[in-house]
C-alpha cells in the first residue's frame, strides 16, 4: 500500500529526511549483517510513540552471502509498487540492492506526495518503471538480456531515462540521491550506507528530531485500514465522508472500529447504569 493512503500525508522536508535517514539506517544495519528484508513498503515501516522508525514484517527476509554469487532466491517477493526491475524480469540471483530500490520509491513517494510506480499488475509495473527509468539494454545494464523475462519486453518503443526530469520539482540533491537509489543496474544502485552520507542529508533543512514524527498525528497505514479507506472513498463518491455518513477522521464509530470496538460501544458503555 502506498504511503498516500494515510489520512495526513503532507510531510515537510525535514520530516521526510528524518524518516528517510532512519529507514536507510535500519537497512544498513540489516545489510551489514547479511540480511535482506525483501518487502520494503509503507505498511512495514512502523513509528513508535517516540518517533523511532522500526522495520516490520521480516517474513520474507533472507540471509545473503557475498561469497556465493550463484545462490538462487525466489523472485516472487517485494510488494509490486516497490519491486525492483531485476525481480520484475525474473532474476533469482540478487542481493540487498532490492531493498535500496524500495527505499528510493518510499522517499520519492513522500517528497512527491504520490506513488512513483503504481502498477496494476506485473506487466503494467514494468511499463511504468521502464517508461521513467529508461528501457533496459546491455549498454545500460550488462547481463540484463540473460534474465528470464527480458525476451517478453516489447522492443519498441525504446524509452529514454526520464527519471531526473520527472523529479525536477525536487531540489538537485534529492533528485540525485533518488536517481542513484533507483538505478536500473543493481551493482550501480546506491547502497544504504552511501545514501546516509549523501549531501541531501547535510543541507538545510536538516533532518528533524524523531520526536517531531511522533507529534505529527499521522493516521495508521495498516493495509486493512487503508483498503477500507479507499473503499469508503469510492462508496461515498469522494465526498470526504465515511461509511457512517460522518466527516472522515471525525467519526467516533470509525475510531472505535479501528480500536477493535463495535460501533456505538463507547456510548452504550458510558450510558449504562446498573439497575
Amino acid at each position: 500500500m502506498g504511503l498516500m493512503d494515510t489520512a495526513k500525508m503532507n510531510f515537510p522536508v525535514e520530516m521526510v529526511k528524518c524518516f528517510a535517514k532512519q529507514l536507510l539506517s535500519g537497512l544498513h544495519y540489516c545489510h551489514k549483517r547479511n540480511i535482506m528484508h525483501r518487502d520494503i513498503k509503507g505498511a512495514n515501516l512502523l513509528i513508535t510513540s517516540k518517533g523511532i522508525l522500526k522495520l516490520g514484517d521480516f517474513g520474507l527476509s533472507r540471509t545473503f552471502n557475498d561469497n556465493d554469487p550463484n545462490y538462487k532466491y525466489t523472485n516472487r517477493v517485494v510488494t509490486l509498487w516497490y519491486r525492483p526491475p531485476e525481480l520484475l524480469l525474473g532474476a533469482t540471483k540478487y542481493g540487498p540492492e532490492v531493498d535500496n530500490w524500495g527505499a528510493g520509491c518510499i522517499v520519492a513517494e513522500l517528497l512527491l506526495q504520490k506513488p512513483l510506480f503504481p502498477g496494476r499488475d506485473e506487466r503494467d509495473q514494468m511499463d511504468k518503471v521502464f517508461s521513467l527509468c529508461g528501457s533496459p539494454s546491455e549498454q545500460r545494464w550488462p547481463g540484463v538480456s540473460s534474465l528470464p523475462y527480458f525476451r517478453h519486453l516489447n522492443p519498441e518503443p525504446q524509452y529514454p531515462d526520464r527519471l531526473r526530469q520527472h523529479l525536477r520539482s525536487l531540489d538537485s540533491c534529492a533528485s540525485d540521491m533518488l536517481c542513484q537509489l533507483l538505478a536500473l543496474d543493481p551493482p550501480k544502485r546506491m547502497s544504504a550506507k552511501a545514501a546516509l552520507d549523501h549531501d541531501w542529508f547535510w543541507k538545510d533543512p536538516m533532518p528533524c528530531p524523531p520526536e517531531r514524527l511522533a507529534a505529527f498525528g499521522y493516521a495508521s497505514s495498516h493495509e486493512f485500514i487503508t483498503k477500507k479507506r479507499r473503499n469508503e472513498r469510492k462508496a461515498n463518491g469522494g465526498t470526504g465522508k465515511c461509511s457512517h455518513g460522518n466527516v472522515r477522521n471525525q467519526c467516533k464509530d470509525c475510531s472505535a472500529a479501528q480500536n477493535g470496538e463495535r460501533p456505538h460501544q463507547r456510548q452504550r458503555s458510558n450510558d449504562w447504569r446498573a439497575p
